[in-house]
């Protein structure tokens, strides 16, 4: 969807001049953010980054207030929308990397995250759902822990009770249950499959 209009190249000015003011905020907002984690008093940090955040902002407000007039309302919801973005995705990401790192110290985290946060980007990418691939990581180690246990506890012989055998041949039939359901139906004339 293209903006057009005599307040197109002002859009585009002020639209620059917001993002980027909400990336210089955002990165002035995580520098100060450390200074706080570092131990410094409270209140001083406080008044400091609210000061910084209005000396960021307010000459952006103001130079975005001069072309009020030939810009029109949508417009002004799509500028707050890309400062939104443009604000809130490199917060998150910076506290989900810090969260993951910090969790063993370990740059192999970082790594597992990003090869993750790639997949369930295929994922949505190709029409597959996550919830049983994650349904399979919560409950892959309690299954496999209770799978060690009896095998420890009976042998073997376990996997030869009645009440297993019963839920073996159920999970059998419910995953292969598709692919039985549409062999005898016939395709249509016109459908090639």
């Amino acid at each position: 969807m293209a903006i057009r209009g005599p307040g197109f190249s002002v859009l585009r000015s002020r639209g620059l001049v917001l993002v980027g003011l909400t990336a210089i905020v955002s990165g002035v907002s995580t520098f100060v953010n450390f200074w706080a984690v570092q131990g410094t008093n409270s209140d001083a940090f406080v008044a400091m980054r609210n000061g910084l955040v209005a000396i960021l902002l307010v000459p952006g407000v103001l130079v975005a207030a001069g072309a009020r007039e030939s810009i029109r309302p949508k417009d002004w919801l799509r500028l707050a929308a890309i400062g939104l973005v443009g604000g809130a995705i490199p917060f998150i990401l910076f506290f989900s990397f810090i969260g993951a790192y910090t969790s063993n110290n370990h740059l192999g985290d970082l790594l597992v995250f990003l090869a993750f946060g790639f997949l369930g980007y295929l994922m949505i990418k190709c029409g597959w759902p996550r919830a049983p691939l994650v349904l399979g990581f919560v409950l892959g180690r309690i299954a496999e822990n209770n799978f060690y246990i009896s095998t420890i506890r009976y042998g073997p012989s376990w996997a030869l009770r009645p009440l297993v055998l019963v839920l073996i041949a159920l999970t059998v039939i419910v995953l292969f249950f598709p692919f039985m359901r549409f062999k005898g139906r016939k395709l249509p004339a016109g459908d090639v499959s």
